[in-house]
């Protein structure tokens, strides 16, 4: 027999509740768990379906400002970073090379391969 449960979890802070059919079935706090990522797994063979994930506006306004001061530093790194120079062009007809090729020193003889 088929039997389809709703759970639900709920994470204020540090304090978690997961219900079941709107059953408690789980508290806890954690102070270490402030922040992160969402998913589901199981022991034994599951199904899972209409998986969200909601949060109040300011919630939702705290994530994006972490997201923007992440990208901004990442924006910063990279801008630190030497930039490739085009050295030279040539065409390669009838090969499957794709849009690409790179050369490089791979071997450390201090000469270019590719």
């Amino acid at each position: 027999m088929k039997r389809y449960y709703t759970l639900k979890v709920e994470n204020e802070a540090a304090r978690i509740r997961a219900y079941i059919d709107g059953k408690l079935v789980l508290q806890a706090e954690d102070g270490e768990i402030v922040k992160g990522k969402t998913g589901l797994t199981a022991r034994i063979p599951a199904r899972f379906q209409d998986f969200r994930v909601s949060a109040t506006d300011e919630v939702k306004k705290q994530i994006e400002a972490r997201i923007a001061r992440r990208e901004a530093e990442l924006a910063g790194l990279r801008a630190g970073n030497p930039q490739p120079r085009l050295w030279k062009k040539f065409a390669t007809p009838g090969y499957g090379a794709g849009r690409n090729v790179r050369f490089g020193d791979l071997d450390g003889t201090g000469r270019s391969t590719c």
